[in-house]
């Protein structure tokens, strides 16, 4: 089922859904394996096909600070999953690579957010799209612009390089 109207050919000549970027963290045990192993799960998944993947820093926790730093990444993919598969093929991601709830914004052995699924817009209790980090979170808007300085933040239409600064400005 195509989204926004799409059809296109994508994955093994199946309908192409959407550009999807993916936010991944890691503060606990061999965080950069992680990180890497997480982007080696989701491209072993024959509907996603990861495209892009920026360069790897190290952030300090943003909510909760007692906790190590975290190694942060963008990866851009195309995916033929909707939002909603794509989310619990994430979440099984996760799981699988034993990530345990304890609480929110604590420790993790790895975090897969979905960031911006191309121009679809979601608020929902259980995903929000475009992810409410990009504008919070300087670390991913420069993953972002990294990949893709031209993306389209979807709430606006605008660029995101253009929507930033205006939105940072309101914030000093």
């Amino acid at each position: 089922m195509p989204v926004n109207g799409a059809q296109r050919k994508g994955l093994q000549g199946g309908p192409l859904t959407a550009r999807v970027y993916i936010g991944i963290g890691s503060n606990l045990g061999e965080r950069e394996a992680n990180l890497a192993e997480a982007v080696k799960r989701m491209a072993a998944d024959p509907s996603i096909k990861v495209l892009k993947e920026s360069s790897v820093n190290e952030t300090e926790p943003v909510d909760f600070q007692a906790q190590p730093d975290f190694l942060n990444q963008v990866v851009l993919m195309e995916t033929a999953c909707t939002p909603e598969e794509l989310l619990e093929k994430l979440k099984s991601i996760e799981s699988d690579m034993g990530r345990t709830e304890t609480f929110s914004k604590g420790p993790r052995i790895i975090d897969l957010d979905i960031l911006l699924y191309g121009k679809t817009v979601i608020d929902s209790d259980s995903l929000k799209i475009p992810h409410q980090g990009i504008f919070g979170r300087d670390f991913i808007y420069e993953h972002l612009m990294e990949i893709d300085p031209d993306i389209i933040e979807p709430l606006s239409g605008q660029k995101l390089k253009e929507v930033f600064p205006k939105w940072r400005r309101l914030q000093s």
